[in-house]
């Protein structure tokens, strides 16, 4: 009887063809060897791929990463992945992998390394317009990084000081917010430059990313308190001065509504 495993979002479903070796898994960071054919759309690039687990570009391999770290060794399966309006069918026999070891496992300078390896790669997509996949290497690098130990006196870092781990921290919070601002999601914008204000509250640039998201969750008092902040650090920025005076109209304009309404009820 064929196996089948279906991810809890039901987007990946994989039913397996022949039975693979071992009883080791990817994980994250595995270099994986495999051969996808028999596929419904174009996937030649896969046909003979080697491919580390999170270093996923798009949503195929974000599926990818999924799909292989439930496979073993020489494992043969037919696969749908659903992507958005899509349907993307295919076969993938895993060839090889070479373990990477489980994040647990990982000295903090490896996990400081890797983290700056995703960070790089996010910005890369940031700066082509993908925010989404920007934002997925962006997560993957601070789950990485908030695994060391930050509480012990050493955590065995061999280049790096703990300052230069808290930095990458804070890049990773704002590079998040700069992601979720994109996608308009405010109130999680809000809630990345709370900690990235916790760490650095003199952070412009969180700063600035709260002030346009308070103010389009119509939070006028704290939209103006950030763009004030960042005015103060940088006076010469025209397109904060211009939210300053858009904000205070904005507070004018509800208070003078406030006061109205107000009036009405007690006439």
């Amino acid at each position: 009887m064929m196996s089948t495993y279906v991810s809890p979002d039901r987007k990946i479903r994989k039913t397996v063809l022949v039975v693979g070796e071992g009883c080791f898994k990817p994980s994250e960071n595995c270099f994986c060897t495999f051969t996808i054919s028999e596929s419904n759309v174009d996937l030649d690039k896969y046909k003979s791929y080697g491919y580390s687990v999170g270093d996923s570009g798009d949503v195929f391999e974000r599926y990818l990463d999924v799909l292989l770290q439930t496979m073993l060794t020489s494992e043969v399966a037919k696969v749908t992945f659903l992507t958005g309006d899509s349907k993307v069918e295919f076969t993938i026999e895993l060839e090889s992998f070479s373990r990477a070891g489980f994040i647990y496992e990982w000295d903090p300078t490896y996990k400081y390394n890797l983290a700056m390896q995703h960070k790089v790669a996010g910005n890369d997509l940031f700066k082509s317009g993908c925010f989404k996949d920007a934002s997925y290497r962006f997560r993957k690098g601070l789950k990485i990084l908030l695994s060391i130990p930050l509480d012990v006196e050493n955590p065995k870092l061999q280049e790096q000081s703990m300052e230069d781990v808290y930095s990458l921290m804070v890049n990773f919070y704002n590079n998040l917010a700069a992601c979720n601002l994109k996608a308009k999601d405010y109130d999680r914008v809000v809630g990345l430059c709370d900690k990235v204000l916790c760490f650095e509250d003199g952070n412009v640039k969180a700063a600035y990313k709260m002030g346009v998201a308070c103010f389009e969750l119509h939070n006028y008092e704290r939209a103006l308190e950030m763009f004030s902040k960042v005015a103060i650090a940088e006076p010469n920025n025209k397109a904060v001065v211009q939210n300053i005076n858009k904000t205070q109209s904005r507070i004018v304009e509800s208070n003078s509504k406030y006061e109205c309404l107000v009036k009405r009820m007690f006439k």
